[in-house]
């Protein structure tokens, strides 16, 4: 998808064809903004389903589908003695973080990073990146850990913490 800006001629032209002919003549500015809004809402519903569908299986994490050892997720406590605990439905933990989400049907985990499609965890962020640059390693966490060298920084999206004072926050 290229970058330029389009004329509302050029735009109401390639909607109705995106449209499948339905619109023939929008002159109203309510009428073109609820084309653009539907089409919009059309390409993100299609780039999320490819998302989903594309991202893989992610590392670290337990499900209620495979037969596990219940004290992964649940104290002595809960389980009373019963070989399986019930669940009621598939959820998994994930074991990424020291959160420990566990994560329902069709939900993600705190780190909006992690979602449980079909009882298996994926990875929505993998091969994603948002941020790539060569920092100076003052810049890092590290307290005179090689001085003047510099570091390789990747950031994806999402992150489990709650810090009042991130600089990360949007």
């Amino acid at each position: 998808m290229n970058n330029q800006q389009l004329s509302r001629r050029k735009f109401i032209s390639k909607s109705a064809v995106i449209a499948g002919g339905v619109c023939t003549a929008i002159s109203s500015t309510a009428l073109l903004s609820d084309l653009y809004g539907w089409v919009n809402k059309r390409l993100q519903t299609d780039y999320k389903d490819e998302l989903y569908r594309n991202s893989p299986i992610a590392k670290y994490w337990i499900s209620t589908s495979a037969k596990n050892n219940c004290t992964d997720c649940h104290s002595s406590s809960q389980i009373n003695g019963k070989s399986q605990f019930d669940h009621g439905q598939v959820i998994v933990k994930c074991m990424l973080c020291a959160q420990g989400c566990v994560i329902k049907e069709n939900e993600c985990g705190k780190c909006r990073a992690r979602m449980n499609i079909n009882g298996s965890l994926k990875s929505l962020v993998y091969g994603r990146p948002i941020s790539i640059h060569i920092d100076p390693i003052e810049k890092k966490p590290f307290y005179h850990f090689l001085p003047g060298s510099q570091a390789y920084s990747l950031a994806t999206a999402g992150c489990p913490l709650s810090c009042q004072f991130c600089q990360n926050w949007e």
